[in-house]
């Protein structure tokens, strides 16, 4: 009877690796496939925030000054 190669444990873990790039290859496609659509415009409609709560002072102000 032949003992176990010494390269045996080595050829599973490159198996595995080989395993585990074939599931970061279809996570990379399945992330590919998704998609956002923005249907409304303005500042709001891409943050969810409305321009009046504003983080920013500049930006309220310029945006109080082009309402008025």
């Amino acid at each position: 009877m032949r003992d176990v190669s010494w390269l045996a444990p080595v050829l599973l873990r490159l198996r595995d690796l080989g395993d585990y790039e074939a599931a970061l290859l279809m996570k990379a496609k399945i992330e590919a496939c998704l998609a956002a659509v923005v249907t409304e415009e303005g500042d709001e409609a891409l943050t969810g925030v409305p321009p009046a709560c504003s983080a920013t002072p500049r930006a309220a102000r310029s945006r109080a000054s082009s309402r008025a």
